[in-house]
């Protein structure tokens, strides 16, 4: 018994060091609500949280006093979780808005744990309150912020999936080993091979044998976080030729790159080369004839 005793008043001088911790730091207030006399006592921070006069809260006020500043909708809540406890033990915890006169609302965190005799019956039901407004008001904002960044995030996606859908150039994306790693539809429009046909595959299984060494080049430097521009030959699933103009930029562990349909500039400028080759031997002629 006189241990015990000795445990009670070291329990007691330790509650006291603690709560007198506890109310310098102008966060936390403290609540012991005596349930056979129906009183709970609040510390000074109690007494502000709930804006009540700080003599009369400490003196203890009933129960239902304070629960009139709760909000109407957060009552029920309240009050289940003080009946779990009664109950059957269970652990307190509870957040709930107060209504202060003249003031925005207050949302608070109530933490306690219950005392019962040795028949079970609660004799006292104590613990911390916290203003957690602010906390409410970042959670808020910061799930506001992540709702609009979500929003952009898919109409980005949107944008971004519409222009590699409905590109007319080449889209591609491809690794530092000359693979494929993912194609847009103009593939099938341009050179008639279906995605399952490029990806995987290695670049040059697609390039004329001559244009190898340009392609390799390309992809390489990209690797070492150059910006390759190369044009090559491309053969068309039917056979024939396409020259492809490619720019590229390297990020991560792939190149992003954008191929240019040129054949037509290039047969252009073949045809007009051939023109010109045509008229200057025509003129030699007209010379010698001459």
């Amino acid at each position: 018994m006189e241990e015990a005793l000795h445990q009670k008043q070291r329990l007691r001088a330790e509650n006291e060091r603690l709560q007198m911790a506890l109310s310098r730091s102008g966060v936390v207030g403290l609540w012991d609500w005596m349930v056979d006399t129906d009183l709970l006592h609040g510390d000074l921070n109690f007494a502000r949280l709930y804006g009540l006069d700080v003599s009369s809260t400490i003196a203890g006020r009933t129960e239902a006093e304070y629960q009139e500043h709760v909000v109407p909708e957060d009552l029920a809540p309240l009050r289940t979780r003080i009946r779990d406890v009664f109950e059957r033990g269970a652990d307190f915890l509870v957040e709930y808005r107060l209504a202060i006169a003249g003031e925005a609302l207050r949302w608070v965190e109530c933490k306690g744990q219950m005392i019962a005799d040795g028949a079970g019956r609660p004799v006292r039901f104590s613990g911390t309150a916290i203003d957690i407004t602010e906390r409410h008001r970042l959670e808020e904002k910061l799930r506001h912020l992540n709702e609009t960044l979500e929003q952009r995030v898919a109409e980005r996606t949107d944008e971004l999936n519409f222009f590699w859908d409905s590109s007319p150039d080449l889209l591609l994306l491809i690794d530092f080993d000359g693979v494929f790693r993912r194609v847009n539809p103009a593939w099938t429009t341009l050179l008639g091979y279906e995605p399952d046909e490029l990806v995987r595959h290695h670049v040059n299984e697609f390039v004329v044998d001559d244009d190898h060494a340009g392609a390799i080049e390309a992809y390489e430097l990209a690797g070492h976080g150059g910006l390759p521009r190369v044009v090559n030959r491309y053969r068309h699933k039917d056979g024939s030729l396409r020259w492809v103009s490619w720019v590229a930029a390297p990020h991560g562990e792939i190149s992003y790159a954008t191929g240019r349909d040129v054949t037509a500039e290039r047969q252009h400028a073949a045809a007009l080369a051939d023109t010109e080759e045509a008229l200057r031997q025509a003129q030699k002629m007209e010379a010698v004839a001459s």
